[in-house]
C-alpha cells in the first residue's frame, strides 16, 4: 500500500491533533486553547505532517531578529514524527 505524505502549515483547526501529538512526545499538558493562542500570537511557525490525511507529526520553528544577522533568523526547535514499523520499504 502506498502512503500519501503531505506537509502543511498548522492552523487553529489542528489544535486538538497538535495537543495529542505533543502529549505523546513529551507529556506536556498544553490545552487546545493554548495551542490556538500560540498559533495566533507567537513568533513560532508550526508545520503539520500528515500520512493518508492522518496527523503523524509536526515541526516547530521560531523566527526572530538578531544583531548577529541582517534580517530575520529562523531556528527549527522541534521535529516530532510518530514511529511506524513497516511503513517504508527498506
Amino acid at each position: 500500500m502506498e502512503s500519501n505524505i503531505h506537509l502543511r502549515w498548522a492552523t487553529a483547526k489542528d489544535a486538538l491533533d497538535l495537543v495529542k501529538l505533543n502529549n505523546e512526545f513529551n507529556g506536556v499538558g498544553i490545552t487546545e486553547e493554548e495551542v490556538i493562542e500560540n498559533l495566533s500570537y507567537s513568533n513560532e511557525l508550526v508545520a503539520l505532517a500528515l500520512m493518508n490525511n492522518v496527523p503523524v507529526g509536526f515541526a516547530c520553528a521560531q523566527f526572530y531578529k538578531s544583531i548577529c544577522y541582517d534580517g530575520l533568523s529562523i531556528q527549527v526547535r522541534h521535529f516530532i514524527l510518530k514511529r511506524f514499523v513497516g511503513c517504508f520499504p527498506s
